[in-house]
């Protein structure tokens, strides 16, 4: 059996590493490939299958009111506010509506049960 090692880097760790020209990748090969084999590459991902109307049925597009925004100061995590921060511009709504869904989801929870 293969075992797996996950490696985990900062997106700056893996700029200086591209800087000093130790990315990993083989662009060459990457550029060489058809069209056909990325196809390929894509659908034999289990995680990366495509999407259909039934797949998007129930999706919402979820649109910030800045009206009701409340300025406040919370402590986090460093590596949740690293993460959100590597996302770049917009990482404090981004932070905002993974918790708005969260409410929304235990607010349907609570509605199921009742």
């Amino acid at each position: 059996m293969k075992r797996e090692r996950i490696v985990r880097y900062t997106s700056d760790e893996i700029d200086k590493q591209l800087a000093k020209g130790e990315g990993k990748t083989d662009w060459e090969r990457v550029d060489a490939l058809t069209e056909e084999e990325i196809n390929a590459a894509a659908l034999s991902d289990p995680d990366a299958q495509p999407t259909d109307y039934d797949f998007w049925k129930n999706a919402r597009v979820v649109t910030p009111d800045m009206r009701a925004k409340k300025q406040l100061t919370i402590r986090v995590d460093q590596d949740v506010y690293e993460w959100f921060k590597a996302t770049g511009r917009g990482y404090q709504t981004l932070m905002n509506n993974v918790l708005k869904s969260y409410v929304e989801a235990q607010e349907q929870g609570q509605k199921e049960r009742h």
